[in-house]
């Protein structure tokens, strides 16, 4: 994994458990080696420990039916107990992901939520939150990469200023109402949606663009890096693989010039715009706009979370036996 600077370059686990990774940090003058680690989160069930591999800078998550998959953070290296905060904006994130074993129904997920530094606690990954209130605190959250051999997602779901990280603030604590406090339903880009002649009446599909063969654009049979760029007032996102780059295919979202069919969206990117023509109303009741709330929320800093599960209610035919992801 690397996080690179864009200035200069564009004009209930019975105890803790951590495993170390490495990652580059980068700038126009390159790139440097940081060692790091990742924490199993404190809610993990026990033989989550035994699903988590690493090797240099690469992480492997499995999934066991019996017991699902892992949740992890990344934090600091060992002598410093804590997590390690990134500040988005300004900043490019890549990856690389091998998804050929995650079929139609699995998760692979790796996303940035407004957890703190959690001195003293972080390697039993604890104080987690995210915009949904998983763990009964909300915070900010940026899913990078949420998919599988047949789909995937980049989503922004921000907050409002009080939440936008770990807080013991009552007011960021789930008490079982529906609220505003983060923009729940997410400004999502999924590039399977929105194709030439997406209209009122209907949608069509980019289908060429990602799946499991060479057929596709983007092969999930194969491993491809992922890129995410955070400018000051939107999100870009581009792909390569056998060294070819890959960027998003036209979206036709924006608004009608002959009251039926939709516009294209060029060179697609999250903006508040992109928000508004794809029906993110959120507004924090504070007139907040989804994808600046969500750059604006990074700036507290935000940890890295990865893990690996499975939808059974999106996906009913028959069990898995298993799966992993590698990034």
């Amino acid at each position: 994994m690397k996080l690179v600077s864009l200035g200069g370059l564009l004009g209930t686990a019975a105890a803790s458990y951590t495993y170390d990774l490495s990652i580059e940090m980068c700038d126009s003058s390159g790139c440097t080696p940081q060692q790091k680690r990742v924490a199993l989160d404190a809610n993990a069930k026990p033989g989550h420990e035994n699903q988590i591999h690493t090797d240099g800078g690469k992480l492997t998550l499995d999934y066991a039916q019996y017991i699902g998959g892992p949740r992890v953070y990344l934090i600091e290296p060992e002598g410093a107990n804590e997590n390690s905060l990134f500040e988005l904006a300004g900043k490019e994130l890549s990856f690389d992901v091998d998804l050929s074993t995650m079929s139609c129904g699995f998760n692979a997920a790796m996303y940035f939520i407004g957890m703190d530094k959690n001195y003293g606690g972080a390697e039993s990954g604890s104080h987690y939150c995210d915009a949904q209130a998983v763990g009964g605190t909300y915070c900010s959250e940026m899913d990078l990469f949420e998919g599988n051999t047949a789909s995937h997602q980049i989503t922004t779901h921000s907050c409002v200023d009080t939440c936008a990280t770990y807080s013991d603030n009552s007011y960021c604590k789930y008490n079982g109402q529906q609220n505003n406090i983060c923009d729940h339903s997410g400004c999502g880009m999924n590039p399977f949606r929105y194709g030439a002649g997406s209209s009122y009446s209907g949608e069509t599909n980019n289908e060429d663009f990602y799946g499991y063969g060479s057929q596709f654009d983007l092969d999930t049979s194969q491993t491809f890096t992922v890129t995410t760029q955070f400018h000051t007032d939107h999100i870009e996102r581009f792909y390569v693989q056998n060294e070819k780059r890959i960027d998003l295919p036209t979206l036709w979202v924006r608004t009608p010039s002959d009251g039926e069919n939709y516009e294209a969206f060029y060179g697609p990117k999250i903006t508040d715009e992109y928000c508004g023509l794809t029906y993110d109303k959120w507004t924090g009741d504070a007139g907040l706009n989804p994808a600046s709330q969500m750059l604006k929320n990074s700036r507290n800093g935000m940890v890295l979370s990865m893990s690996a599960w499975y939808d059974q209610e999106s996906y009913n035919n028959g069990q898995p036996n298993g799966g992993s992801s590698t990034g």
